[in-house]
């Protein structure tokens, strides 16, 4: 079962993705005059939280990836989607993780 959109790159198993680092380099002048060169590595991750639609109740969330589809163990009601939908603060600040499982 294909439970994201994200395609493949060749050469790597099903569902990895690879992240690579960001490098930034700058040069900072100190008051003396002299010169530093630095170099920054960064991942580019974003730190973020996941909660069940129980926990969304309530809830006023800015941007939010929602995720639709039958889970494994059970299925989506109509107040299932409706909860998790109406969390964020309007229709264009919500992503689907995956198409609608009709």
């Amino acid at each position: 079962m294909k439970r994201t959109k994200a395609g493949s790159l060749p050469g790597l198993l099903s569902g990895v993705l690879p992240i690579m680092p960001l490098s930034r380099t700058f040069t900072i002048t100190m008051t003396s005059g002299s010169k530093c060169t630095m170099t920054q590595i960064q991942l580019p991750i974003t730190p973020v939280f996941a909660f069940t639609d129980y926990c969304a109740q309530a809830q006023t969330i800015e941007y939010c990836i929602v995720d639709i589809g039958s889970p494994p163990t059970g299925k989506i009601t109509p107040f299932n989607a409706y909860i998790a939908l109406s969390c964020s603060h309007g229709w264009e600040n919500i992503r689907l993780l995956r198409d609608f499982d009709k």
